[in-house]
């Protein structure tokens, strides 16, 4: 079966819809009410935090598993938090907890939005296109659909937009591999095209200046990037196919419903997420694809 084709037009729409999903998701990781939530459990440190909260959805899980899900971390730095943090709580009240820091924190943020018709209507919407999704090769996406969902809108909300954001990163992570690009190589490549420095990378990241060297390496003998450490012709070739192969498979969301639920949902999360963002809480983040239309 050949795979399914999107016109230009259907995949702006999804890619559109998905950022503005992806930054009222992003409350969870940068929210002082979400880190107070963890806090209040006892996580204090900021990435044991962070692998717990996306990890619990899955159970009780090693830190293998998070190695193998979350693919870009270094298995040093996965392994400093999991599964330590098992030992003391378990994952269904981490999940718990998540919810509860995006709730306080949208309190905080967006109340005027909170009981409106539109963010009920876009909860309602982007959940029935988070759960068509295919669920097999998505391991953080599949553990996500096995939540209970919120009748609160606003959570609702939350759950669609991590769903479709870890759909799509699970798909993007098939699509690495697929291509024989390891975590810290996807790493190198992206400080390739500028978006982000391989210091401020490595600090969040955990990979050692030896490990990135030798995906720097190896990066150089395929000939994807030049000795300066930018990309070459060819690299720049595959990073696009990368990220096409990646928007073609979180297209199929919108495919089993309809490409205009991604229209009715920019329209409805535009003016929400902009008040969000105005708070100056969430950070801003470029496009990828405008960093690499900027190198040719």
């Amino acid at each position: 079966m050949a795979a399914t084709e999107y016109t230009d037009n259907e995949l702006e729409l999804t890619r559109r819809a998905w950022h503005l999903l992806e930054a009222f998701h992003d409350t969870t990781y940068f929210v002082k009410e979400c880190r107070t939530a963890y806090k209040d459990l006892g996580i204090s440190d900021v990435w044991t935090r962070y692998f717990a909260g996306r990890a619990a959805p899955m159970g009780r899980v090693g830190a293998g598993t998070v190695i193998a899900s979350f693919y870009n971390f270094s298995p040093t730095m996965v392994k400093a938090a999991v599964p330590s943090v098992w030992e003391t709580l378990d994952p269904a009240t981490v999940v718990k907890a998540r919810f509860t820091g995006v709730e306080a924190a949208l309190d905080r943020l967006i109340p005027q939005h909170l009981n409106s018709d539109a963010l009920a209507e876009a909860a309602g919407l982007a959940m029935s296109v988070a759960r068509t999704g295919r669920p097999e090769g998505k391991p953080i996406y599949a553990a996500n659909l096995d939540l209970e969902v919120p009748s609160q809108p606003a959570l609702k909300l939350f759950l669609a937009a991590t769903l479709l954001r870890e759909h799509k990163g699970d798909a993007h992570n098939a699509v690495l591999l697929v291509n024989q690009i390891s975590g810290c190589q996807a790493h190198v490549l992206m400080a390739a095209i500028g978006h982000g420095k391989k210091e401020q990378i490595q600090s969040f990241r955990g990979w050692n200046d030896q490990e990135w060297d030798a995906a720097v390496e190896d990066l150089s003998i395929r000939g994807l990037i030049d000795e300066q450490g930018s990309l070459t012709a060819a690299g720049r070739a595959l990073r696009v196919q990368i990220e096409e192969t990646t928007e073609t498979i979180a297209a199929e969301l919108y495919s089993s419903t309809s490409f205009s639920a991604a229209e009715r949902l920019i329209e409805l999360m535009s003016p929400i997420v902009g008040d969000l963002i105005a708070t100056g809480e969430l950070p801003t983040a470029r496009s990828v694809y405008d960093e690499l239309s900027e190198i040719g």
